[in-house]
């Protein structure tokens, strides 16, 4: 069996997409009988096949060339190409993004493509179920090398360069690089200086005459090498500091490249570039392949990456969800066809996500985020599936929902998606309450507004549950305590409720809403005794208003009684304040009415 590793450096994103590259590299030699699977083992990443060298070799014989693991991207010509072949047609130019030769069935007409695309704009009318779409499901990530990143700085060479690298290896020479891929993976840590000193000794003389210059070394791309392209890479730095682009062996280059063609997930946030890829646990190469094809061409990810003008706060929230809705179902495709299927062992794939910000007509590497897996989800049945695949898209709504005037995003906006953010980023208890409780009173804010989703409180307490099984923590007996309970209808019959009856429903009431309710009651979640007085305040008040109105008029609502605040007292004294007094006003502030009650 192979063993290969992928030393985890500074830079995760290449490190995780060579990793890729490498697992594509093993498949596609003989993908009948390959069993490649792709494992973190926290260092690096762990690639194994299913036969040995030997085999390898066979496989390779009877392929007759290596794999064209990254395809040829056409675009078009430069300006300053142009003008180069207008001098001399004959140019080497004319093939610089195809190599003469290269197999028809590895190509992709970006060009061709775009054209389509554009032309299928506002005809989706026209189109009939069942149609096939005028976009190739890759159509994103070539559009992001050749027309969004840099406006295609990475078509200009490295792309290009490591293509006609790998090409140029026919006959002996493609048996010699795969024994050098096998030996500069076999061992920790990888020393890719080493294997470039042995492919300019023992490889590059043999290699025919190429249509572009190749050499050891290309630039290194900021689109799959953000946080390693500048800078040194040679030990002696006592000249200064370097500004420019890195130097890197092609081969990492053309690995890192593969993988972005199986796991990238490219989207724009207006002129900034966004690249979110998976980070995988331990899985079969052939799953995560399928995975991500699947992934392409859902529908919701093929709305996000046109919704363009998303700031980025949002897409980050919208790109997680969409993607793992796509992988829990399908590992709930296979629990179905097999509830004992080994595959519903594997770990999620985590989800990073890097931010380039455009600058002067580039984009410049900004950030990386890396999510949080939602552990939180249960999922070992396919009905367990089922249902955290209702949690999620019920996130999705309200994330999707939430915009300002002209669907930009004003601070109130960003202030809570940012909130959502910090939850799918740290995955606690916590930060979840403070998300409910921030949209809670967006919402009592805007209640008007009809397109804002209710945020329901099965959602918030199923949701919790769930975080709580993670995490180990329990708060049942919070929420299932009868005085919570009361508390809680009374919050919400003085606030959203009765919001609701008089601002939505234009009906005449004699209660009065509550503003400001729920800070009043979260001022002092740090102290219980001030809690415990602002809490017993409000319940003065609360049952002073509801019996007089009950008297006058015969309207009533929930009231709240004396075995009532003691079980909150003793819930404040078993748990703290603080704990409680979020739980109140985030289960308060929740509408109570099921989804089957609005259909």
């Amino acid at each position: 069996m192979i063993q290969l590793y992928v030393e985890k450096n500074t830079d995760q994103m290449r490190s995780t997409l060579m990793s890729v590259g490498l697992a594509r590299l093993l498949h596609e030699l003989e993908p009948a009988s390959a069993a490649v699977r792709l494992a973190d083992m926290g260092s690096c990443y762990a690639i194994s096949a299913a036969y040995d060298r030997e085999q390898a070799h066979a496989f390779l014989k009877r392929r007759g060339m290596l794999p064209q693991i990254l395809p040829a991207l056409i675009k078009e010509f430069s300006p300053g190409e142009q003008k180069t072949l207008a001098a001399d047609p004959q140019s080497s130019v004319m093939y610089r993004y195809k190599p003469r030769g290269f197999p028809e069935a590895f190509v992709a007409d970006y060009k061709a493509e775009r054209e389509k695309q554009q032309a299928s704009k506002g005809k989706k009318a026209e189109r009939q179920e069942g149609g096939e779409d005028a976009r190739h499901r890759d159509f994103p990530l070539w559009a992001h090398f050749c027309s969004y990143f840099g406006k295609g700085s990475v078509m200009r060479g490295t792309y290009p360069e490591a293509l006609h690298a790998w090409w140029a290896h026919q006959g002996q020479a493609a048996h010699q690089l795969l024994d050098l891929i096998l030996d500069l993976y076999a061992e920790l840590p990888n020393d890719p200086e080493a294997a470039a000193r042995v492919w300019i000794k023992d490889i590059q003389p043999s290699l025919p005459p190429t249509d572009i210059e190749i050499g050891a070394w290309i630039s290194a791309s900021i689109a799959v090498s953000p946080s390693t392209c500048k800078g040194h890479n040679r030990p002696a730095v006592a000249m200064g500091l370097n500004a420019d682009t890195l130097q890197a062996f092609w081969l990492e280059m053309y690995l890192a490249l593969a993988g972005y063609m199986v796991v990238g997930m490219p989207y724009r946030s207006g002129p900034h570039a966004l690249l979110y890829y998976p980070l995988p646990a331990d899985m079969a190469y052939e799953r995560l392949q399928q995975t991500m094809d699947q992934y392409r061409q859902k529908p919701e990810m093929r709305q996000l990456y046109d919704q363009y003008s998303l700031e980025r706060v949002k897409l980050d929230a919208l790109a997680y969800l969409t993607y793992y809705e796509n992988l829990i179902e399908r590992l709930r495709e296979a629990l179905l066809d097999d509830p004992f299927d080994s595959g519903s062992a594997e770990q999620l794939m985590g989800l990073a996500g890097y931010f380039y910000k455009e600058n002067g007509g580039a984009q410049i590497p900004f950030d990386e985020v890396v999510f949080s897996t939602p552990s939180w989800l249960p999922l070992a049945s396919a009905d367990d599936c089922a249902r955290a695949l209702d949690i999620l898209h019920d996130h999705r709504d309200m994330i999707q929902a939430i915009r300002g005037p002209r669907y930009e995003l004003n601070s109130d906006e960003l202030l809570l998606i940012e909130k959502y953010r910090r939850f799918i980023t740290t995955g606690g208890t916590q930060t979840w309450i403070d998300f409910a409780i921030s949209y809670h009173f967006y919402r009592f804010a805007k209640i008007e507004n009809a397109y804002l989703p209710n945020f329901h409180r099965s959602l918030f307490e199923d949701t919790l549950k769930e975080i709580m099984m993670s995490e180990r923590r329990d708060y049942r007996p919070i929420l299932e305590s009868p005085g919570f309970q009361a508390i809680t209808n009374a919050i919400r019959a003085c606030t959203v409720t009765e919001r609701y009856y008089q601002d939505v429903k234009k009906q005449t009431r004699s209660f009065k809403v509550r503003h400001g309710l729920g800070d009043d009651l979260l001022r002092y979640a740090h102290d219980a005794e001030r809690f415990l007085m602002e809490l017993s305040s409000f319940i003065h008040d609360y049952s002073r208003e509801s019996s007089n109105v009950q008297a006058d008029s015969g309207e009533t609502r929930p009231f709240v009684t004396a075995e009532n605040i003691a079980d909150v007292v003793q819930l404040v004294n078993d748990y703290g304040p603080r704990i409680v007094a979020h739980l109140l006003v985030a289960v308060g502030y929740a509408s109570d009415y099921r989804k089957s009650d609005n259909a």
